[in-house]
Formats: structure tokens, C-alpha cells, sequence
């Protein structure tokens, strides 16, 4: 493939060189203020610094060239201020505060050629790319903080109708076993040593019959490093190697009904030897060898009653020995379910409602991650190990739509029936269930308010094992809440609204934590000019009734965008 790719590019380039073309330059601007305030003074998952409190503004400079009518090739010029131990994702939280400044960052560099002359080939690209021409099950599109970091060698076509892509992505040093495969020691305290990591991905989709869409997909990460057997450095040994194919398939009879399905097989090895660890923390199977697959049907009938009345539904399982490392993070969603998260309190360690609000991005990737996140913002959460069953009905009537759900989930890794070595991180979990019902109505009255409520139930449950003093486990927790929203005029928009509170654990039958709360919660949008603002606020008030524990919180954020 490397071979294929590197002839792609020279090809390309003969291609587009000498011909006769008025170049164009296009120039876009953007500049985003964010403002972010809270009265907890211990550290969250807020897009700060760390203390969620500041302003941080951004100006972007997007430069886009034709440089003939068959390459064209871009950027970006981004403000940055990176203090000791900050990263550059971080921008310049109070970067004048302190004496330093914005500094400029050229980012996202492509380079895009159109060939004439290279069959069934349309265009290579070469340069930044968000990975986003893949699956999420298999290279997953890459999230915002890393928007500029994946760098991509691309080759797209078609052939007999069905279209194709290939491409060579060298491996970000966090996808790994280790989460840091290129920086990462072969024994922990020792120099690290030489890596050699690629991404291989492909995939090839089209149309065989009317109604009938199917990709097929496939992807490796192959880390390679030097041999530690031997000083010669150019012999290596396979560090991990990971192959991900999925086949989705999409069948669309006529508009009323549409079903579609995916079936994913993955083969994970790695040298444990190389990573130096007993265990690693994502959740990845602590083995040599494991064969995985991912199972999912997904069925819609809209409106077959001619009622208004929509029903959507799916079944998945994925198994414990499912590995994707490049699988998308939080970036795509892959199931229907809203699902539930508890919420943790950053200084209390409580579940209390007050980092994000309550909704789930579920990731086929182990490293599902949630840093460098507003609270306002969704929780994701890997679904490796998991089965379940989502219903989600839907009607709408003139002004009025009511949606429900549905869902009910089990956990795969119990330990009462796994290898918890292989496994580690399953320890403590036997005959994991839960079970999730919502259902949440809009109203839009005559005089253009508009009103909304809805009410979820969540229950969980960790069977009984009598070896495991901690078992035994319900969780029963419960949100209510109503609110409206007015369009003040034209150009702004408020919403408001009051949220009550309820989360119980029960550890054999005796109630251990017993939240009860409420909350209060507040938007504002706008669009002057051109300028897109908003301002979002959260107050929650309550009570852990077992140990006392009063948790009074406040979250404000507000952003200011513009773009040219």
C-alpha cells in the first residue's frame, strides 16, 4: 500500500505541473471568545486551564487556494498561548495576565490534487485531514483538540460505480495499549525508545441493487519498534498490530421503512513484554492475542400508520475482545440511545449533577475520552462489553411531538464468569444490568411559546456476589424537568426551565448515598450582524441525605462567534 500511495502522489504532481491556470486565493477569518465561571474551586473537566474560570478568545485566519484546476491546497493561522506545562489546545486563557502573549501557530496544512491521467483515481490529498471519510468503528473522525494533528496520505475513486479510498496515516502517539505508544519507555523509567507506527485504512462503498447500500471498511495500526535483543536498528519487532473490518450495510425498500446493519471482527496482539505494564488502563483485553466482533441492526418505519407516528429501533453486542484503537473517541455517537451518566462532583467526589448534563456519546473506541470538556457538554463512554436493546418511538402532530425510549443494556465482562486478569479492569462487576425509560413532549402555543418537559428513569443493578463485600448494588436515579423557550425578537432566542433531582444507591438493600436535588437552568442565543452569542447558566441545589453533604453549584458559560 505505501508503494500505491507514494506512486498516487508522484503521479499527481507530473499531473498538475505546467498547466495554465488564473490561481485563486480565498481568505477567511474567525474569532471566538469563550467566558467560563463556576463557584466550585477544585478542578473539573471544564475547557480551561483547570480552574474554569476566564476568558479565552481565538482568531483564525483560513487560507484556501486554487492553485490550478486540478490542485488546490490550504491552511489555517491560529492564535495560541502555550505557558510552561499548557498545551497549545488550551489558547490564551488570561495570556495577558501574566505577561505573555498570543503567539501565531500555522496549522492544518493539505495539499489536494486532482490527477487525469491515474485510473478510476479522483484526487489525492495529502496533509491535515480530520479522518473523517472512514467509520467510527474504525477510524474514527478525530475530535477538535486534534483537529490539526492527523496528518493523512489519501487516494480517492471509483470504479463500475462504487467508490473507494485508501490512505496511510501516521499513529498518534496516544492510540495504544499504553495510551502513548510513541513516547512511551519499553520499561517504565528507562529512555524511550525508537517507534515506527502507521495507520492503514481503506474502504470501498457502493450500490449493488436499488435500495441497497453497502461499505466495507477496514483499517490497521501496526506499531513497530527496534529489537531490544540486538544493537542493529534495523531490526524490528512488532510492538502491537491491530486489523478492524466492519461491512455496513443500509437497505432502503421504499420511504417508509429502511433497515440497516453492521458486523464488525477485529485481531488484536501485542508484546506485553514491550509495554512494561501488568496492566494498562483503557479498556483493552490484557492479552497476546484476542479476536473481537461487534454486532448491530437498526430498523426505522417512518410513519407506516399515517399518523405522525415514527418508530426506530436497534440491537447491538459488542464483545469484551473488541479492539479498535483508532476508533472514533466522542466525536460520532454510534447508537440511538440518549443513555445516562452520573454526574460527579469534582470536590465533594459526590454524584451530584454537576459536571455534564446527563447525556451520553456511546464509542466503540477504549479510549472514550472526556477531557478538556464543558459541563454543558456530552459524557462518552466506550460500549466494549456491552449488549442491549434501544425502542425509540416518536410522534408529531401540528404542534405538538412527543418522543420516548426504551432501553435496556447488559454488561458482558462479569467476573464471576470472565478471566479478570485478562480482564482487569471487570473486577467487581457480576450480572450488570440497566435499564432506561424517557420520555420528554413539546408544545408550541399560539402565541409562539414554546413548551417542554421531560421526565428519565435510570436503574442499575450489580448482581449479588457473596465473595465481594461490595456487591450487590442498585442504583435507582430519576430527572424532571419542564421549561420554555421565546424568540424575544429576531435576532435573540431564551429558554429556561427547573430540573429536579433524584439518585439512590442501595448496597444490600441499605442506602449508601441518596441525592435529592433540583435545578435551574438558563440560555440565551443570539445572531447580531452576523455574530453568533450565546450564554448558558446551571444552579443546582441539593442534599446527600446520607451523609449530609449540601452541594450548592453554579456553572456560567457564555461564547461569542464570528466568521467570514
Amino acid at each position: 500500500m505505501k508503494r500505491l500511495i507514494g506512486l498516487l502522489i508522484v503521479v499527481s504532481l507530473i499531473a498538475v505541473a505546467g498547466t495554465a491556470f488564473a490561481a485563486e486565493l480565498n481568505v477567511g477569518s474567525r474569532l471566538y471568545t469563550k467566558f467560563l465561571d463556576k463557584n466550585a474551586f477544585g478542578s473539573s473537566n471544564y475547557a480551561t486551564t483547570g480552574n474554569g474560570v476566564g476568558i479565552r478568545s481565538e482568531l483564525e485566519l483560513t487560507l484556501a487556494a486554487k492553485v490550478s484546476d486540478r490542485a488546490e491546497m490550504g491552511g489555517r493561522i491560529l492564535t495560541v498561548w502555550a505557558p510552561p506545562g499548557i498545551s497549545p489546545d488550551y489558547s490564551d486563557w488570561w495570556g495577558w495576565y501574566d505577561g505573555s502573549a498570543n503567539l501565531w501557530q500555522v496549522r492544518g496544512m493539505w495539499l489536494k490534487c486532482y490527477p487525469a491521467t491515474i485510473p478510476t483515481v479522483k484526487s489525492v490529498l495529502l496533509g491535515s485531514s480530520d479522518l473523517g471519510m472512514f467509520t467510527p468503528w474504525t477510524i474514527g473522525k478525530i475530535r477538535w483538540i486534534d483537529r490539526d494533528n492527523a496528518r493523512i496520505i489519501l487516494g480517492e475513486g471509483e470504479v463500475q460505480g462504487a467508490k473507494y479510498n485508501v490512505a496511510m496515516i501516521p499513529a498518534p502517539l496516544f492510540m495504544a495499549p499504553d495510551w502513548g505508544s510513541a513516547i512511551w519507555a519499553a520499561t517504565p523509567g528507562t529512555a524511550p525508545d525508537q517507534r515506527h507506527g502507521w495507520v492503514y485504512g481503506a474502504s470501498l462503498a457502493g450500490s449493488p441493487a436499488k435500495g441497497l447500500n453497502l461499505k466495507l471498511t477496514g483499517s490497521r495500526i501496526l506499531a513497530l519498534q527496534q529489537d531490544p535483543t540486538t544493537t542493529d536498528d534495523t531490526k524490528s519487532v512488532k510492538r502491537f498490530d491491530n486489523i478492524v473490518g466492519t461491512l455496513d450495510v443500509l437497505y432502503t425498500p421504499n420511504p417508509v421503512y429502511s433497515v440497516s446493519g453492521l458486523l464488525g471482527v477485529s485481531r488484536y496482539s501485542v508484546r506485553r513484554d514491550l509495554i512494561g505494564f501488568d496492566t494498562w488502563y483503557p479498556h483493552l483485553p490484557y492479552a497476546d492475542l484476542s479476536n473481537g466482533t461487534a454486532l448491530q441492526l437498526r430498523g426505522l418505519a417512518n410513519d407506516p400508520m399515517g399518523i405522525g407516528l415514527n418508530l426506530q429501533g436497534e440491537i447491538f453486542t459488542v464483545t469484551p475482545d473488541f479492539v479498535s484503537i483508532m476508533a472514533a473517541r466522542r466525536e460520532s455517537s454510534v447508537l440511538l440511545s440518549q443513555g445516562h451518566v452520573r454526574y460527579i462532583d469534582p470536590v465533594l467526589g459526590k454524584q451530584n449533577g454537576a459536571t455534564w448534563k446527563g447525556a451520553v456519546d456511546y464509542e466503540p473506541s477504549a479510549h472514550a475520552a472526556n477531557d478538556i470538556t464543558d459541563w454543558n457538554e456530552a459524557n462518552a463512554q466506550n460500549i466494549i462489553g456491552t449488549s442491549g436493546i434501544t425502542v425509540i418511538p416518536e410522534y408529531r402532530s401540528g404542534p405538538l411531538g412527543v418522543k420516548g425510549e426504551i432501553s435496556m443494556t447488559s454488561n458482558n465482562l462479569n467476573s464471576q464468569n470472565v478471566d479478570t486478569a485478562k480482564y482487569w479492569w471487570s473486577a467487581a462487576k457480576v450480572d450488570q444490568s440497566a435499564s432506561l425509560m424517557a420520555v420528554r413532549g413539546d408544545y408550541l402555543l399560539p402565541m409562539g411559546v414554546g413548551l417542554f418537559g421531560k421526565v428519565k428513569m435510570v436503574s442499575s443493578k450489580d448482581g449479588a456476589d457473596k465473595t465481594i463485600t461490595t456487591d450487590n448494588v442498585a442504583m435507582d436515579d430519576q430527572e424532571v424537568y419542564a421549561g420554555a423557550s421565546y424568540q424575544l425578537t429576531d435576532e435573540i432566542g431564551v429558554l429556561g426551565g427547573y430540573k429536579t433531582l433524584s439518585y439512590v444507591t442501595k448496597v444490600g438493600g441499605t442506602k449508601t448515598y441518596n441525592f435529592q436535588g433540583s435545578m435551574l437552568f438558563a440560555e440565551v442565543k443570539a445572531n447580531v450582524g452576523g455574530v453568533d452569542a450565546g450564554i448558558a447558566c446551571e444552579m443546582v441545589d441539593g442534599k446527600d441525605k446520607v451523609a449530609s453533604a449540601k452541594v450548592s453549584d453554579m456553572r456560567l458559560k457564555g461564547t461569542v462567534e464570528i466568521k467570514i
